[in-house]
């Protein structure tokens, strides 16, 4: 299997990274980031509702038909445990991000913690995350981790994308 890039878009919603000096991207930077990223191979985009004004920023620069396979995340998962009734949330959460994006389905959709799936009522997020798959409004589901620690009791089988992520401490 050929390993594929992704573009992480954080910078496109906000002033983002250790080392930049620049802030935020303007959106015709953004375009011409995007075009550019396309001529290379790359096809696979990252954002997160996190990521400030980026869900935003996508969905007005991507050209229709543009080719782009977009990945984000579900909003960070405060609370302690989960009901039945946090699902409408979610689901909120996810129409958002595909209004904003000005799509209709994604490629994928992250937690920003695989500890919610540990937590008490987890098992709510874990069928509603099935559900998204089994709807087609998905085509994968996973989780952004910082150490392999992470994916520890995760069931393997409900798990189509793992991205290890890098803590930045500022």
């Amino acid at each position: 299997m050929t390993p594929k890039i992704c573009l992480g878009t954080a910078q496109f919603g906000l002033p983002y990274g250790i080392a930049n000096t620049d802030g935020q991207v303007v959106e015709a930077e953004v375009a011409s980031i995007l075009t550019h990223a396309a001529s290379a191979g790359i096809r696979l985009l990252d954002t997160a509702q996190a990521y400030g004004e980026a869900e935003y920023v996508l969905g007005r620069t991507l050209p229709q038909g543009h080719g782009f396979t977009l990945i984000t995340k579900l909003p960070t998962q405060a609370q302690q445990y989960f009901t039945a009734d946090d699902q409408s949330i979610w689901q909120s959460a996810f129409n958002t991000s595909c209004q904003r994006l000005r799509l209709t389905s994604l490629d994928g959709l992250l937690l920003h913690s695989s500890d919610d799936l540990r937590k008490p009522g987890g098992e709510w997020l874990r069928q509603w995350l099935i559900s998204l798959r089994e709807r087609g409004l998905v085509r994968r589901i996973g989780v952004s981790i910082y150490a392999a620690d992470d994916l520890q009791c995760i069931d393997p089988a409900l798990l189509d994308l793992v991205v290890l992520s890098q803590q930045v401490v500022q």
